[in-house]
C-alpha cells in the first residue's frame, strides 16, 4: 500500500493532466501512458526542430544541411596522413611562440 503523505496528490495529477489533455483526446489515459506520449512528442519535436526544421541563424538552412556544407574534408581513413595524431595546439617554433605573444 503506497501511503502519500499528500493524500489527494495521485488525484490532482490525474486531474491535472486530465485538464492538460483532455482537450486533445487524452480522456481516459493513464499518467503513465500521458508521460510516454509526452516523450515521444518531444522527441518528435526536438529530432525536427535539430535536425530538419530552417533555422534563420543558418541562413535558412537546416542544421544538418548547414553542417554538411561546412564540414571540411576529412580522409576516409581515420588515420591521419602524418600519423594518427593531430599537430599541437601550442607553437612548436620560436617565432611562432613570439608572434602569439600577448604581452
Amino acid at each position: 500500500m503506497n501511503i502519500s503523505k499528500k493524500p489527494n496528490a495521485h488525484a490532482r495529477l490525474l486531474q491535472a493532466a486530465a485538464n492538460v489533455f483532455g482537450s486533445r483526446g487524452y480522456h481516459a489515459a493513464r499518467v503513465s501512458d500521458i508521460v510516454a506520449e509526452a516523450r515521444r512528442v518531444i522527441e518528435a519535436w526536438r529530432i525536427d526542430y535539430n535536425l530538419h526544421r530552417p533555422h534563420t541563424s543558418l541562413g535558412g538552412l537546416a542544421p544538418t544541411v548547414y553542417a554538411n556544407r561546412n564540414r571540411p574534408a576529412r580522409p576516409a581513413s581515420l588515420e591521419l596522413r602524418n600519423g594518427s595524431a593531430q599537430r599541437a595546439l601550442t607553437a612548436t617554433t620560436s617565432q611562432e611562440r613570439n608572434m602569439n605573444r600577448l604581452y
